[in-house]
């Protein structure tokens, strides 16, 4: 739903579930996932987040041949009202919060093509950003809103953006 290749997963064998059969590339389809269901129960304005580990084949495997985790902080934001500016600020602005919290100067760089990347799957790159830090050009992430695909998919109103960013890119950015 996300526009993830599978083929990028680490399958798990011996999984509880059919729908637990992959290690995940990021967090953001998890995310997604439960967006409708909250817009179901009448929330129309919302934020959601996720800090946590992922795995991608084309990190490698560690000395203990165990795939290399990857730690990400993750954010959507949706609202079903009408918004006199798109979505994407709405995203960037919690981003933004998060990198002045951390002394952070985040800089945002748009895109000509879609990065090809994972984490990168599930949003338009004509309206993402990648984002790294200013000072350190450290690359952090991206922010941004999601393809037509991927918000008919998962159902999203009209007005959903998030970002995704690497937990140890921010520490190493301080």
């Amino acid at each position: 739903k996300a526009g993830q290749d599978e083929s990028a997963s680490y399958r798990i064998t011996n999984s509880i579930s059919p729908d637990l059969q992959y290690y995940r590339q990021s967090l953001t389809p998890s995310l997604l996932n439960v967006v409708y269901g909250n817009v179901k129960q009448g929330f129309e304005d919302f934020a959601l987040f996720e800090i946590n580990k992922t795995h991608q084949k084309v990190r490698g495997l560690d000395d203990e041949n165990v795939p290399i985790e990857d730690t990400l902080l993750a954010l959507t934001v949706t609202s079903r009202k009408s918004k006199k500016t798109a979505a994407y600020y709405e995203a960037k602005k919690y981003l933004d919060y998060v990198g002045t919290t951390l002394g952070l100067e985040l800089e945002y760089t748009p895109m000509d093509k879609a990065p090809g990347y994972s984490i990168s799957a599930p949003f338009e790159y004509r309206r993402a950003a990648m984002v790294s830090d200013k000072n350190s050009g450290v690359h952090l992430g991206i922010v941004g809103e999601y393809t037509a695909a991927t918000a008919r998919a998962f159902k999203l109103p009209a007005s959903s953006a998030g970002f995704e960013v690497d937990v140890y890119g921010l520490y190493e950015a301080t």
